[in-house]
């Protein structure tokens, strides 16, 4: 134990009685002294001040908690019925059978969950065969698409550049080769005009000679005719055409293109989907089979066992036949081998506790014994204030029982006495007889049959006694009651007490409330 802490605590120049150990002596010299009652009537007590050795102990308790616990809570989804259990306060291994718990539910689930698993599993299995399908006919159709548009592209490119000049080239051939032959049809009719004239043909001859003029002229009108045909609306009307199969065949690839990543994406959402279903029921279904495996609970670790009772409104006590949900807390597996106590420290005495001090602990169900302890954490922070009043904050604190305990149940209540500090050669006198004004604190000493207010130092405290460093001596006798104030302060009402200041009864008074 860190005496040396203790030590520089009450080295504080002035320290004042906590309100709750105020109280208390209040009580007490209410309790003696009539409760205020005249001085004829009142009865006077003293306490002879005592010098020596003083055991400074700070009293709190709680329950019997184990070091180490394990909480065991329902994993079943839902709700579900307690088929069997081992009896409370029975020592288990790990690995014991604690709970079983009804399956029926699971177990139906369980097939409905193997069932809808599978067609899940199904559709799975024929959208990806679908997605590839479509996929497959989706190339075929834009290659199709694309191949088109390249046909109507060289059907266009054929005509301008080779269809188109082949045929102008041949009426402009056509044209010559009439002209030639009407040339030649015309010299041949000059030449049989000039014989006929002469005698050498007759008039038949020459009538054939002109109608063959007459053809060959009807022969180079057709040809040109047709090459202006050619040109003017032959030729127009093919490339248009031509133009409009490319412009169809871009359209068409356009909406294949189009139309191919439309069904790819719609089916690749439906095949997410069932993915993503298959998913939760493969989930839902392991759930469901490692729920059935939760319907018996086992042992984690060796301890006892200890059920978890709740009131009525909340599910009632944990038995055979009763309904427990899931996440609810079943029992405990507490290690008894090794226990602990969690206490209270009121807030003015938090700096007097420190971990590693030593500790006693009692047992209301072991009155006779007596065991070990030691402190060993002490939360950082209070908790909340009870009722608002911040006279009750408190700070958690963890005593270990340091002795080996007997086979003994958490929760069974503990008293503690916390070891602050051992006093040599000091003078101690009841908490009681100390009073605070202000910030000074006064005892009132018995000289020649009359109270005397004596201002004094103090020093360490318990719920019973007090550590007087400075103002009273081995031997003085300490008043337990008030004396009677109004004689006390009339006497002093125009002066000054021995330390400079005036005590007036309501401040008396009030320094005990």
């Amino acid at each position: 134990m860190n005496i040396s802490l203790i030590k520089n605590y009450a080295m504080r120049r002035k320290v004042l009685i906590p309100a709750a150990a105020m109280v208390m002596a209040w009580g007490t010299w209410a309790a003696v002294s009539g409760g205020g009652k005249s001085g004829a009537e009142q009865v006077e007590a003293y306490y002879k001040a005592e010098q020596g050795s003083f055991t400074i102990a700070l009293p709190t308790g709680g329950s019997l908690e184990a070091v180490n616990e394990v909480k065991i809570r329902n994993k079943v989804p839902g709700r579900t019925r307690i088929i069997s259990m081992v009896q409370e306060g029975s020592v288990v291994a790990k690995g014991d059978l604690l709970i079983e718990l009804d399956s029926n539910d699971i177990e139906n689930q369980l097939s409905q969950s193997e069932i809808a698993y599978q067609q899940s599993l199904a559709q799975v299995a024929e959208l990806e065969e679908r997605y590839d399908s479509l996929e497959s006919e989706n190339v075929i159709k834009l290659r199709d698409a694309k191949l088109a548009l390249e046909f109507a592209k060289n059907d266009l490119k054929k005509y301008n550049e080779g269809q188109f000049p082949q045929l102008k080239k041949k009426a402009d051939s056509a044209i010559n080769l009439a002209s030639e032959e009407l040339r030649r049809a015309q010299d041949r009719l000059d030449g049989t005009r000039r014989l006929e004239e002469k005698g050498y043909v007759t008039p038949s001859e020459l009538v054939v000679d002109e109608l063959a003029v007459k053809r060959r002229e009807i022969e180079l009108q057709s040809a040109e005719e047709e090459r202006r045909l050619l040109i003017t609306f032959d030729a127009p009307r093919n490339v248009r055409l031509l133009e409009s199969n490319v412009g169809n065949a871009e359209v068409r690839l356009e909406r294949t293109t189009r139309q191919n990543e439309t069904q790819l994406e719609k089916l690749k959402m439906q095949l997410a989907s069932a993915r993503e279903t298959l998913s939760l029921r493969e989930r839902k279904l392991a759930d469901l089979r490692d729920a059935e495996k939760f319907t018996k609970i086992y042992a984690p670790e060796s301890g006892l066992v200890i059920y978890e009772n709740l009131p009525s409104w909340r599910g009632g006590p944990i038995e055979e036949g009763s309904e427990v949900r899931e996440r609810q807390e079943l029992l405990s597996l507490p290690d008894v081998s090794q226990m602990k106590v969690r206490v209270n420290i009121y807030e003015n005495q938090i700096s007097l506790v420190k971990p590693g001090m030593q500790a006693t602990v009692s047992l209301d169900a072991l009155p006779d014994q007596v065991f070990s302890g030691e402190v060993t954490a002490i939360a950082s922070m209070p908790e909340p204030a009870r009722d608002g009043n911040p006279n009750y904050r408190v700070y958690k604190a963890e005593v270990l029982v340091t002795d080996k305990m007997p086979e003994i149940k958490p929760g069974v209540t503990a008293k503690v006495d916390i070891l602050v500090a051992e006093l040599d050669d000091v003078i101690k006198v009841p908490l009681q007889s100390v009073v605070g004004l202000d910030d000074r604190q006064y005892c009132f000493i018995e000289k020649n049959g009359e109270a005397e207010a004596v201002e004094v130092e103090i020093g360490l405290f318990d719920s019973d006694f007090v550590e007087i460093r400075n103002g009273l001596t081995a031997g003085d006798l300490v008043s337990l009651v008030p004396p009677s104030s109004r004689d006390f302060l009339s006497k002093e009402k125009d002066g000054e007490s021995g330390d400079g200041d005036v005590i007036t009864d309501d401040q008396l008074l009030s320094s005990r409330n």
